[in-house]
């Protein structure tokens, strides 16, 4: 009996650990960029400010991350898109002068069909660390779906 108690307060706390690791909210903060460099486009004949990420921030990339922000579709129409942005903020706290660091692509494997504009959601993905595209913003988070 005892080794039965054992055995699944064992099998129990293995799959709580589990569970807690990939419930786990990212930080916002570790997203923070501190400096930008001037990069050229020469296709476009452009200058653009682009990310100088940290060492921790380097080791992020491709790692699964789960993140809580306001989500809201790219282009297209909400159901039926598999491009979103995931903001840190709500939009209208920022206006234009929205920080760059605060913003996450979000490319979803199946478009997510309910939620409203502008929601506050968790969302779970692969983070992308883009420094060399100004079409997109600093981080991109593929193979994304929403957490409940």
């Amino acid at each position: 009996m005892l080794v039965r108690i054992t055995v699944l307060i064992l099998i129990f706390a293995c799959s709580s650990v589990g569970f807690s690791q990939d419930a786990k909210l990212f930080d916002w903060k570790k997203l923070e960029v501190s400096k930008l460099k001037a990069k050229v486009d020469t296709v476009n004949e452009i200058t653009f400010d682009t990310p100088v990420f940290t060492a921790k921030q380097k080791e992020l990339a491709g790692k699964k991350v789960l993140l809580k922000g306001f989500l809201n579709v790219i282009e297209g129409k909400e159901g039926e898109s598999n491009l979103y942005l995931l903001q840190r903020y709500d939009q209208s706290d920022y206006g234009p002068e929205y920080p760059l660091d605060a913003i996450v692509e979000v490319i979803f494997k199946k478009s997510p069909s309910k939620f409203k504009a502008n929601d506050k959601r968790v969302v779970q993905g692969v983070l992308v660390l883009n420094d060399d595209d100004f079409m997109h913003p600093f981080y991109i988070l593929e193979k994304a779906k929403l957490k409940k």
